[in-house]
């Protein structure tokens, strides 16, 4: 899952995405850009999921998209705001920079090159 924070720069989401045999989804403001069709928004205005694990990046956690993840089983969340109220939501709490994140998983995947 890709939020706000992203800056609408996916590229990364979508790469460690493809590498775990993932899909990407969005918040309402990234599908209201067009950074990804509507058929990829989750929350209430968008899809509800029902995915074992979910890694939402960048995502404040308004109520209209933690509505959309509420039936997942295990919910990691990046954000460099320790506030964020996506933390109230989520089993694993991970306060930083997701790129950098995002940067160490992919390199992790792909044994370390």
């Amino acid at each position: 899952m890709a939020g706000l924070g992203t800056g609408g720069d996916l590229e990364l989401i979508k790469e460690f995405a493809n590498l775990i045999g993932a899909a990407v989804g969005v918040t309402r403001p990234l599908a209201d850009m067009g950074i990804m069709p509507r058929d990829y928004q989750i929350g209430t205005t968008g899809v509800s999921l029902r995915a074992k694990t979910v890694f939402v990046f960048g995502a404040s956690g308004a109520p209209h998209f933690v509505y959309g993840i509420r039936d997942c089983g295990t919910i990691v969340a990046v954000n460099t705001d320790r506030e964020a109220p996506i933390f109230e939501n989520c089993d694993y709490c991970v306060v930083a920079d997701l790129f950098d994140v995002l940067k160490a998983l992919i390199k992790e995947l792909r044994g370390g090159k």
